[in-house]
């Protein structure tokens, strides 16, 4: 038996989902079957080192997988599980779900890197669980997935910071942005992000999150070169260029993007790690996985 419950299909979701769709709707047939697959799971090799990784397994790991299926970006998951009812499902989730938080989406795949147990009995559902889905996903490692998965949410986080960039700038010096932006810039940033569409493909996301790349080290560098230091200090303009020196790197002039790194979901990972070895080893007894490298009450500057 697992050692972390999954709950049964609770009565309103079963009903509400049988009202709309067929016997043969995949995600109906995950829900249906999931309490069997899930108790041959070997949980208990997560053990009790990483307690948010245990509390959170379930439905945290399911959700992993469905977002994989559907290359959904995180914010879009997090929707989905609070509106979309053959997800809920899907997952055993009641029909007055409010949804998960796509923050704590990235913080879980955090701490499945972070842990080879994880990763293992995360390869083992979704072998099992592969029939349903509608990706090929049986023969593809759990890391392999996550990095997959964080794609189309790092192209997220790149557009809004690059659409932020411009608005503000457009705001405080609209003279400024007209005299040196780009003519393709009206036609790329001219939407919000909850109204665009990402491609389909990985390798076209990739090119996109490319050329936006560009386009910011060029706004960046503009503003760097003729010295207008009035948006250099803009609040949106030092996070342009934090997020790009995080995202980017440059060869040969030209913005190439971290393709081998999964920058969503690394930013605290070797924290997490040290952090759940030494509660292995008995050096920590209070934990705080998400606490700065240098010690929880150290003072800013030290």
């Amino acid at each position: 038996m697992s050692s972390i419950p999954c709950p049964s299909l609770p009565s309103d979701t079963a009903q509400a989902a049988g009202t709309v769709f067929g016997r043969e709707h995949p995600y109906l047939q995950m829900g249906n079957s999931l309490s069997a697959v899930w108790n041959t799971l070997p949980l208990s090799k997560l053990g009790e080192a990483d307690t948010f990784l245990t509390r959170s397994f379930y439905p945290y790991s399911l959700v992993t997988i469905l977002q994989y299926w559907e290359y959904l970006t995180d914010r879009q998951m997090s929707q989905a599980t609070r509106t979309r009812l053959d997800m809920k499902y899907a997952l055993h989730l009641p029909l007055r779900f409010p949804g998960i938080g796509p923050d704590t989406l990235c913080e879980f795949r955090q701490h499945v890197l972070a842990s080879p147990a994880a990763i293992e009995v995360l390869d083992g559902m979704l072998h099992d669980l592969s029939r349903f889905g509608k990706r090929e996903g049986s023969n593809r490692r759990a890391d392999e997935i996550i990095s997959s998965i964080c794609l189309p949410s790092r192209a997220e986080t790149i557009l809004e910071c690059m659409d932020l960039a411009l608005e503000a700038v457009a705001a405080v010096d609209p003279e400024w942005l007209k005299a040196h932006t780009l003519a393709h810039w009206y036609r790329r940033y001219h939407l919000k992000i909850g109204h665009r569409s990402l491609p389909s493909c990985p390798g076209e996301v990739e090119m996109l999150i490319e050329s936006v790349g560009n386009d910011g080290r060029h706004l960046l560098q503009t503003i760097d070169v003729l010295n207008a230091t009035w948006l250099a200090q803009l609040p949106e303009i030092r996070k342009l260029n934090r997020e790009w020196e995080r995202q980017f790197s440059v060869e040969a002039g030209t913005v190439k993007f971290r393709v081998s790194h999964c920058l969503m979901c690394t930013s605290e990972l070797q924290v997490i790690r040290n952090t759940i070895k030494r509660k292995e080893t008995g050096q920590l007894k209070h934990p705080h996985l998400n606490a700065p490298a240098g010690g929880q009450n150290q003072k800013p500057g030290k």
